[in-house]
């Protein structure tokens, strides 16, 4: 196929002619329905506890090397453990509420027991019994739903959709009009494949460690071969744009992305919108919709509803959940962006190969790249969790075991 970037000013034509992002979809595409949700059955009363973890490619690892690189490294080159534990552990507490909530509304509306999941607050205890760490913060997350259950206690709609994963490719999707270069939505049954190769991939090393074992030869078992082609729900076969980055040992390999979708509902003007908890312990405002406009997890969100409802998806819609004082609870719209969207797949190759070319240097992790400004360094909640990283190097690392 034709250079990437050429299939990138295509996008950005058709991006000129919209307001909305859904229009960007391929509108003889119909709707399709997506599999049930990734369940799993850990409770001995026999209830079904959804799993609202994260997704297994997800956005925060992409986002936070486009933010910064060093903060990349540090994460996910390092490893080293930067943040807060206790916004992560009330927003999984949340989001299993919301999750467990909306289950069961879905449930009724279809007909089916809802008793064969968690009641909200039941599977919040449960999660707490499976993961004791956020046993401190059960009981608030507790009294956060009951009060988010007084503000908003009916059913928003016709559910569609709770704790959904999705995935999708870069590559080259092959319309009736010509080949689109993008990001698109593939199967679950085309994820599930590339997830089996990699693993097999992985295990490749030990497998042919035995043979050597045994005095045979290692080489004479094969590495598997990665995907050329993927397709979406609708029937569609997308080409894929592998990483280009030999040494690297994802070269050759499909880039992907995949979000767990929060919620998708159908309100009864027939409109679609995708929806996103966010538990905060501050801004609840339309404003804050607006600061999300820009983030890629929600430039996903958008592109995700555009392929799968191309005819009803509306918009994203922010689901705030006031963890403290005052406790609002409000929904908001956020804002579309057409053009950033039309050139979200770029991005993500872009830096994609960005780190590979640094991994394939071999690039010191304490020597990636560091953003180096004001706003960048300190953000809506204060500093940057690595900023005395970058300050002190590692002899940061040792006074925070040593505070520990």
């Amino acid at each position: 196929m034709s250079d990437p970037l050429d299939g990138l000013v295509d996008a950005l034509a058709d991006a000129l002619d919209v307001s909305h992002c859904s229009k960007l979809a391929d509108r003889t595409v119909c709707d399709v329905a997506l599999p049930v949700s990734d369940l799993r059955n850990r409770d001995h009363h026999q209830r079904i506890l959804i799993d609202s973890g994260r997704s297994r490619k997800g956005w925060s690892r992409i986002g936070r090397a486009l933010h910064c690189l060093q903060l990349y490294a540090y994460s996910n080159v390092l490893d080293l453990a930067l943040g807060s534990r206790e916004a992560l552990l009330c927003g999984t507490l949340g989001h299993t509420g919301q999750a467990h909530l909306l289950r069961r509304w879905q449930e009724e509306q279809n007909g089916r027991d809802p008793d064969v999941f968690h009641e909200p607050e039941e599977a919040m205890e449960v999660w707490c019994d499976l993961h004791p760490e956020g046993k401190p913060y059960l009981e608030v997350m507790i009294g956060v739903h009951r009060r988010y259950m007084a503000v908003w206690p009916e059913p928003p709609g016709e559910i569609l959709l709770v704790e959904q994963e999705v995935s999708m490719v870069i590559g080259w999707r092959q319309d009736l009009s010509g080949p689109r270069w993008g990001l698109w939505v593939v199967t679950q049954e085309s994820a599930d494949e590339v997830e089996r190769l990699e693993k097999e991939r992985a295990d490749l090393p030990i497998k042919r460690a035995e043979a050597a074992a045994r005095d045979e030869d290692p080489n004479a078992i094969p590495g598997p071969v990665p995907p050329t082609a993927m397709q979406t729900p609708s029937g569609l076969v997308v080409e894929v744009t592998p990483l280009d980055a030999p040494g690297h040992r994802d070269h050759g390999w499909p880039i992907m992305l995949t979000r767990r979708i929060d919620a998708v509902w159908r309100e009864r003007s027939r409109r679609v919108p995708i929806v996103d908890h966010k538990v905060t312990a501050s801004d609840t405002s339309a404003g804050r919709a607006a600061k999300y406009a820009p983030d890629g997890q929600f430039a996903s969100l958008r592109l995700i509803g555009a392929q799968l409802w191309p005819k009803d998806f509306s918009h994203v819609l922010l689901n705030l959940i006031n963890r403290e004082e005052p406790w609002r609870m409000t929904r908001h719209v956020v804002p579309a962006t057409p053009w950033r969207d039309a050139q979200f797949a770029w991005q993500i190759y872009e830096i994609e190969h960005r780190i590979a070319q640094l991994e394939v240097r071999r690039v010191d992790p304490w020597y990636w790249p560091k953003a180096q400004g004001e706003l960048s360094c300190w953000g809506r909640y204060g500093p940057c969790h690595g900023l005395d990283l970058c300050a002190l190097g590692p002899s940061a690392v040792r006074g925070r075991d040593d505070r520990d």
